[in-house]
């Protein structure tokens, strides 16, 4: 890891990890304050990049850390998040106030539904649960939701004010959440798997802003359903920021069902920086080629932490004695957190400076490794 330095106290930054299966945002808002937006670990030793990250640059996270924001409940955005919060007791825990069936029954304490759940996502929010309990009356476990200020800090001396704030879910997806949960708690529910519902339709978007600097953190966040859910929603609130971002975090790795073309046309500015982290898993992994197309030609500048799928070697069968020094770094690599960072004096005229550590790395488009073709 090549990224050692600290930020200066007037120095914005904004740090994008993610090994391919996972990713966290870390933002430093200037004056030592310290925001934190989901959680991943490194592929291969189970380290939280967020902490490595902290001990790389010698800063102590329990101390400057203000915020924990878990934006769903999907085990790719909050793998390791309940060591942030046992690490910073003094920091404000937030997650979605449109709750879903992990969440709620991690709050519910109840042990004889984690058979029905996602147990990686349950342990991480129930662990939460169990160090807040003796503090509860703290307020520092808070929920997100469209509009809610979850973090600020007035203007002072030589600082300006700074923000987080909370652009969905909708009042109408906390609603319809409610309904599910309460399918989910009635005699006539016979699968309660079929009534999850999809964690990302509860994403917390959040808008970030630092004196004249505004940032937008998409989480997984996607367009619909409704004219009043998701990024449809965002965009009718009003709520709705009058800034434009400089800098965008792709929502849910880039793929289409995600994209809203009046996000880019309303809410981003024309010189947007766009990161994201890929997703290595599923039928149909992303970024795919279009997607990495798309994205590139709207953003001035587009950075993903980890190649996507498509570029990286077949699982290597060789022995380690028969590795190439460039096939075990590429091995490496497929789990790896890369990070991509991004910097800016507070207040200074020029842009965002970029730095990648790899495996992060531009997003361009490049020739994806040809595919075997089966016999005939």
């Amino acid at each position: 890891m090549s990224l050692t330095d600290p930020p200066s106290q007037g120095t914005i930054e904004v740090s994008l990890f993610g090994p391919g299966i996972g990713e966290a945002c870390l933002i430093h808002a200037g004056a030592g304050d310290w925001l934190v937006i989901d959680s991943c670990s490194d592929g291969f030793s189970g380290v939280n990049a967020v902490l490595s990250y902290f001990e790389r640059i010698g800063v102590d996270p329990s101390k400057t850390i203000r915020v924990i924001v878990a934006t769903h409940a999907h085990d790719d955005h909050i793998s390791g998040i309940s060591d942030l919060v046992e690490i910073c007791p003094d920091a404000d825990f937030v997650a979605p106030a449109a709750l879903n069936t992990d969440q709620f029954f991690s709050l519910l304490a109840a042990d004889s539904e984690a058979s029905l759940l996602n147990l990686s996502v349950y342990s991480e929010f129930r662990r939460i649960n169990a160090l807040f309990s003796p503090r509860r009356g703290d307020g520092r476990y808070r929920f997100a939701l469209e509009g809610r200020v979850i973090w600020r800090r007035l203007a002072r001396d030589t600082w300006p004010s700074a923000e987080l704030r909370a652009l969905s879910p909708s009042d109408l997806a906390f609603r319809l959440a409610v309904e599910r949960l309460g399918l989910m708690l009635t005699p006539e529910a016979a699968s309660r798997n079929r009534i999850r519902g999809d964690p990302n339709e509860l994403t917390v978007a959040l808008w970030v802003t630092c004196g004249e600097q505004a940032l937008l953190l998409g989480g997984d966040l996607l367009r619909g359903p409704g004219a009043d859910c998701g990024w449809n929603g965002v965009l009718s609130s009003s709520t709705l920021p009058d800034e434009r971002a400089g800098v965008y975090k792709v929502p849910h790795h880039g793929a289409p069902n995600a994209d809203h073309e009046d996000v880019w046309r309303l809410m981003l500015s024309d010189d947007v920086i766009a990161i994201l982290a890929p997703y290595h898993r599923g039928a149909r992994p992303r970024p795919d080629e279009e997607d990495r197309q798309r994205i590139a030609n709207r953003a001035s500048g587009s950075y993903i932490t980890a190649p996507p799928k498509d570029f990286i070697p077949n699982r290597l069968r060789a022995s380690t004695a028969e590795l190439s020094e460039m096939g075990k770094r590429a091995s490496v690599e497929a789990g790896e957190p890369g990070q991509i960072r991004l910097r800016r004096q507070i207040d200074a005229g020029e842009g965002w400076n970029v730095e990648l550590d790899p495996p992060a790395q531009e997003l361009v488009q490049q020739e994806a490794r040809p595919r075997k073709r089966g016999r005939r």
